[in-house]
C-alpha cells in the first residue's frame, strides 16, 4: 500500500502528462509491490514559488517524494537500499538526476491507517494471520 506524494519543482504542464501513472507504476516496481497497491499524488511548483537559504543553483529543480508505506524494512541496510530505488526510480521517471530527489519515509502506516473506514492492521496481527491461514 505504498502511498507517495511526490512533487515537482520548476515543472512545465506538458513534464507531467502521463507522469502519475509512470511514477506509480516506477514505485510499485521499485518496492515489489502487488500490482493495483502504489497510489501516486502529483503536486507542480512553480520555480519562483521554491527557494533554498542563499539560493538555489542555476538549473536545479529537485524533486520531493513523501512515501508512506504499511511497514519499513527492520534492516538499515535494507531500509537504504529500498530509499535508494525509490529516489532512482522517481528519477528516471521523471527525467531529473537522482541527486536531485529527496525522500522522507513517513513513519510505517499499519496500526494508524484506514482505507475505508477498515484500520490497516499492524504488521505483527498480519502475520500471525497469514500463519494462521497457511497452516
Amino acid at each position: 500500500m505504498p502511498i507517495a506524494d511526490v512533487t515537482l519543482i520548476g515543472a512545465a504542464q506538458h513534464e507531467t502528462e502521463g507522469l502519475a501513472r509512470r511514477l506509480a507504476d516506477a514505485l510499485s516496481l521499485a518496492l515489489g509491490a502487488p500490482a493495483g497497491t502504489t497510489w501516486v499524488r502529483l503536486h507542480r511548483v512553480a520555480a519562483e514559488d521554491y527557494a533554498e537559504d542563499g539560493g538555489a543553483p542555476e538549473g536545479v529543480r529537485p524533486v520531493f517524494v513523501d512515501l508512506l508505506r504499511r511497514a519499513w524494512p527492520d534492516d538499515d541496510a535494507e531500509r537504504a537500499r529500498s530509499l535508494r530505488a525509490v529516489a532512482e526510480a522517481v528519477a528516471v521517471a521523471c527525467g531529473r538526476p537522482v541527486a536531485n530527489v529527496h525522500v522522507l519515509a513517513e513513519p510505517p502506516a499499519a496500526g494508524r491507517m484506514a482505507f475505508g473506514g477498515a484500520r490497516v492492521a499492524s504488521l505483527a496481527k498480519s502475520r500471525s494471520r497469514s500463519r494462521v491461514s497457511v497452516t
